[in-house]
């Protein structure tokens, strides 16, 4: 008997092969599994050689999805998907690119506040500064 691992894991080198995850891809296998699920529920006896053998290996799998479109198709799909993930990075490279740019500006403005902060402390009253010139002439 065919047990669901052995089917999920089936499943799983078809979709690596699929190369892309669309609504597509997703109801293909959605479809394949429980088709592959009723055949085991109506075979008890069968097992994974038994199942390549009705359904195809994965490669016949894939190919047989793959037909079902044109390249034009799986092109336009493919192309769609790496803008999206062009954008997704330059969205991420801008974000980090702030949170770099506002934590040196960070540092910047606290080592001004450090040194506006020390200077305050040591500094001398303007009648200190009168006694100093009077005392350097």
């Amino acid at each position: 008997m065919i047990m669901k691992n052995e089917i999920n894991e089936y499943i799983k080198n078809i979709k690596k092969q699929l190369l892309y995850g669309t609504k597509e891809s997703r109801l293909f296998l959605n479809e394949l599994k429980q088709n592959i699920l009723d055949y085991a529920d109506e075979n008890k006896n069968a097992d994974m050689s038994e199942i390549r053998q009705q359904f195809g290996t994965e490669e016949e799998v894939a190919t047989i999805f793959f037909e079902q479109y044109s390249k034009e198709d799986i092109k336009k799909k493919l192309r769609i998907r790496n803008v999206i993930v062009a954008c997704v990075v330059a969205v991420a490279l801008i974000f980090i690119g702030c949170i770099i740019y506002e934590t040196i500006k960070n540092k910047n403005s606290d080592a001004a506040y450090l040194i506006v902060h020390d200077a305050q402390e040591n500094d001398t009253s303007p009648e200190d500064d009168e006694n100093l010139t009077s005392l350097a002439e």
